[in-house]
């Protein structure tokens, strides 16, 4: 028997009738009768020699957890989802933003019943994929790496527009929550700069670490990296982008506040804005290292962070690997207003995931005045040190 929408909703409204005569609709008010229970969601691991990883497939297929063996130690705020119980008409669900996934910048995406399926698996990797990923237009496929004897975590990601007939637009949002508390480091560049949505702006003098405020910040990023010492671990967690990542009007975001944990800088990654026409794929690719008994970096090497202090007379270095390097030689130069000043070569040692290496480098006895800016060459390259400025 075939029933027309006009005649369900006379029926329904019948029914209304019928329930308030009655006695009304179940209470819902009645907080004794409802609960917020704490869901337990099915788990899977990455396991190596120095982390452990937990994903949630029913969760956006996020990384809940960072276990570095090492310390062990935790390294995210935990992921929690609840559910309120005891409401006859409704159970309404909610998650915090803890974990590590993909969002779209100025999406709003729900985590709830968007579970992502897991392609596959094996002992260093995991794929998950889903065709609306956060309830969104996209489809989304990630592939997770736990290279071997390492501290990193490599991700590539392949985004699919799977909306229907339109152009689509999304940006890549990463805001990794660490555990409390954490000093943010994000290499911001200096100068009068566009930013999304907001123009010009006029930042520093110069490069710089910018190490947080309170408040909303939008910064130009000065290289594809940034970072957070984690104080009770005395680790540095480490997220290394694909230069091109941040293009054309990539950003990175600082929020600073208190929790009821305490003061916290978030430090964020938004990548460049990309369109894509239906059936358009794009991939992305970017990584998370870890670097135990480092406070503070201001290059990235590959899989090596580098810190430069000038101290006195002397430029004092450190070297900390995330995976096996090989003996390489490094050459430092200082540039300013006149002609670039070389500081001689440092013989970076053979390093293994964990270690470190520490050298100094005099300082030349005559240097002109002014302002000087650090940078190193290898073989093929040359890297800017962000932030380790000398001033005469």
């Amino acid at each position: 028997m075939h029933i027309s929408p006009l005649k369900l909703q006379s029926l329904f409204r019948s029914w209304l009738c019928l329930l308030l005569f009655a006695g009304g609709l179940p209470s819902v008010s009645k907080a004794a009768e409802q609960r917020e229970v704490y869901l337990q969601l099915s788990e899977t691991k990455l396991v190596n020699e120095h982390l452990e990883l937990t994903f949630l497939p029913d969760s956006m297929g996020r990384i809940s957890q960072i276990r570095h063996l090492g310390k062990d130690l935790e390294l995210l705020q935990p992921y929690r989802q609840k559910q309120l119980k005891g409401n006859p008409l409704f159970e309404p669900g909610s998650g915090n933003s803890a974990g590590i996934r993909e969002m779209f910048w100025g999406a709003k995406m729900s985590a709830l019943h968007n579970p992502m399926r897991q392609l596959h698996k094996d002992q260093e990797q995991i794929c998950f994929a889903s065709r609306h990923y956060g309830n969104s237009n996209f489809a989304l496929q990630r592939l997770v790496r736990l290279l071997p004897d390492s501290a990193i975590i490599d991700f590539s990601v392949q985004i699919e527009n799977s909306g229907g007939k339109r152009d689509a637009v999304y940006s890549i949002w990463l805001n990794i929550l660490p555990r409390l508390p954490l000093k943010a480091m994000l290499p911001v560049k200096g100068g009068l700069q566009s930013m999304r949505g907001r123009g010009k702006q006029k930042f520093a003098e110069h490069d710089l670490v910018f190490n947080g405020a309170d408040g909303e910040q939008r910064l130009p990023p000065a290289a594809a990296w940034l970072a957070a010492y984690l104080e009770e671990a005395d680790l540095l967690m480490l997220l290394s982008l694909e230069p091109e990542e941040l293009l054309p009007d990539g950003f990175l975001y600082s929020w600073g506040g208190r929790l009821k944990e305490g003061p916290i800088n978030t430090f964020e990654a938004v990548f460049g804005s990309r369109r894509l026409q239906p059936g358009e794929e794009q991939k992305h690719h970017y990584r998370i290292m870890f670097f135990p008994e480092m406070n503070a970096v201001n290059a990235v090497l590959d899989s090596t962070a580098v810190k430069a202090e000038f101290i006195g007379k002397e430029l004092h270095l450190e070297f900390a690997a995330a995976e096996s390097v090989q003996p390489r030689r490094l050459s430092f130069i200082l540039e300013g207003k006149n002609e670039p000043v070389s500081l001689g070569t440092v013989a970076l040692p053979r390093l293994r995931p964990g270690e470190k290496a520490k050298m100094q480098l005099p300082l030349p006895a005559t240097l002109a005045g002014g302002r000087y800016e650090l940078f190193l060459n290898t073989e093929n390259r040359t890297v800017k040190l962000i932030g380790a400025i000398l001033e005469i």
